[in-house]
């Protein structure tokens, strides 16, 4: 468990690791980021990937039993036993419902902010400290765009001509764009 982990828990949390201590934490490393690596990108399922990863610890890893003002806070002793030792702490309770970064949880991470860097999607252009936004592959902000691309692209590119189970299944699959609210796309063709 890194410094900088418990440094924002300690600053933002309150020495806990909450929403609030994902967003300032993943801003944090975003900048750090853009000033130091040329070819940075946050396209995409990249975008999409680092605010669910930051909400990841608050849902998998707070005991099942924490409710109340405290809930979907991780405690730093929880926290070092997951990540430094790789247990569950002693006496722990896994929580009673599914936890997963969703629709509700997600915006947290991503704040209300515009002009913060990696609010939306985008990417290092001419070097370091040079982030401009792209949302050509879609992101949280542009989630149809990001499943144009997924499938248009991506899928495509893995699945080029897929034939029977595969190809039913895949079209199974792609009606996930009923639950985003997206037109879908159907790249073989439909049944």
């Amino acid at each position: 468990m890194g410094a900088s982990f418990k440094e924002f828990s300690k600053r933002y949390g309150n020495g806990y690791y909450n929403l609030t201590v994902a967003r300032e934490l993943r801003y944090h490393r975003i900048k750090q980021t853009i000033d130091t690596n040329p070819t940075f990108e946050l396209l995409g399922h990249h975008h999409f990937t680092a605010f669910s990863e930051a909400v990841f610890p608050t849902s998998i890893f707070v005991d099942g039993r924490v409710s109340g003002p405290l809930a979907a806070h991780l405690d730093m002793k929880a926290g070092e036993s997951f990540f430094m030792n790789m247990r569950y702490p002693w006496s722990f309770f896994r929580a009673s419902k599914p936890g997963t970064a969703d629709a509700e949880s997600i915006p947290a991470p991503l704040g209300s902010d515009p002009m913060r860097l990696g609010f939306q999607a985008g990417r290092n252009v001419n070097g370091v400290k040079s982030f401009e936004v792209d949302e050509s592959q879609g992101s949280l902000l542009s989630i149809c765009t990001f499943y144009k691309f997924f499938v248009g692209k991506r899928l495509q590119g893995l699945y080029p001509n897929p034939t029977g189970v595969l190809w039913r299944n895949l079209n199974l699959n792609l009606q996930l764009s009923d639950q985003i609210n997206c037109t879908q796309v159907f790249p073989y063709g439909r049944d």
